[in-house]
């Protein structure tokens, strides 16, 4: 089973001026033809056989705005000429999104999954937690939110197709430089200027990798924890100083957080089981 992230793919395809800039008859098309060449290529390439499912963002998440107002709040534009540009962006993003959902995907044998008040990771998630017992599972994405997915389930494999990387529970230390159980407790304390969650104050990248080399892999937060309360390096103690942010922004980048409903899950699994549609690489070319 694949399963590919559609916003992440969509707009790293769109970010290209290239691909932005093509169409037909006046009709954006660039994204729809960067899509379906990515999805072939993948397909081809990783020899994976059985149901292939493209995930797509809904609304941003409920329980992280309520637990944190500014959650994504640096997407807004910052004024009129900026608000001009991202309304045109995203009419030509969700323009190429709805054709590729509604028509050239399920042509092709490609499982379109929108959950509108739910984004796209949280689904992989439960997606993921579904299938990893009985299927052989590839999540394709550049979010390195979806490296977490490893410490929940070791057996799955994540393709990050810019890096052209391959990683897995045995990879990650040369392909993200750290075990794949402190990496969470990693991008707590570091935050996520994507997504506008902050990090620990005066802490930056270099010592945050730093402090993670001394975290108990088998114990990661409390471990973190007594090393923080017992440091006389300042900004190690300074985590002890500010462990309700490293608290706050688990809480935020952890996917196995987000509720579900029962009904919600049961339509997830019987729209996955009940897709009947065989994967088709005639209209790949075609398309």
């Amino acid at each position: 089973m694949i399963i590919l992230d559609g916003n992440n793919l969509l707009h790293r395809i769109l970010k290209l001026s290239t691909f932005y800039e093509m169409s037909y008859s006046n009709i954006p098309t660039g994204g729809i033809f960067g899509v379906i060449t990515s999805i072939k290529n993948i397909l081809e390439s990783s020899g994976y056989m059985g149901k292939n499912i493209i995930v797509w963002d809904g609304k941003k998440s409920k329980r992280r705005l309520e637990l944190y107002p500014d959650y994504k709040g640096n997407r807004k534009p910052k004024d009129e000429v900026a608000k001009k540009v991202a309304e045109e962006y995203f009419a030509t993003f969700n323009l190429q999104k709805k054709v590729l959902m509604e028509s050239f995907l399920p042509s092709l044998g490609v499982i379109s999954v929108l959950f509108p008040e739910k984004e796209a990771d949280d689904v992989i998630y439960q997606l993921t937690n579904m299938y990893y017992k009985d299927e052989e599972i590839l999540i394709i994405s550049e979010d390195s939110d979806m490296l977490q997915l490893i410490s929940f389930f070791p057996n799955i494999k994540i393709y990050r197709p810019i890096k052209k990387s391959l990683v897995t529970k045995d990879s990650f230390p040369s392909e993200v430089g750290m075990d794949f159980r402190v990496f969470m407790l990693y991008k707590a304390i570091l935050g996520d200027t994507g997504d506008n969650i902050g990090h620990i104050p005066r802490v930056g990248n270099k010592s945050v990798e730093e402090i993670i080399k001394k975290v108990d892999p088998a114990n990661p937060d409390e471990s973190l924890l007594a090393l923080a309360k017992t440091s006389t390096n300042a900004k190690e103690a300074k985590l002890a100083e500010h462990w309700n942010i490293v608290i706050r922004n688990k809480e935020l980048i952890d996917l196995s957080r987000e509720e579900f409903l029962s009904s919600e899950l049961n339509q997830l699994k019987t729209s996955i089981d009940n897709y009947t549609c065989a994967l088709n690489l005639t209209n790949f070319e075609n398309s």
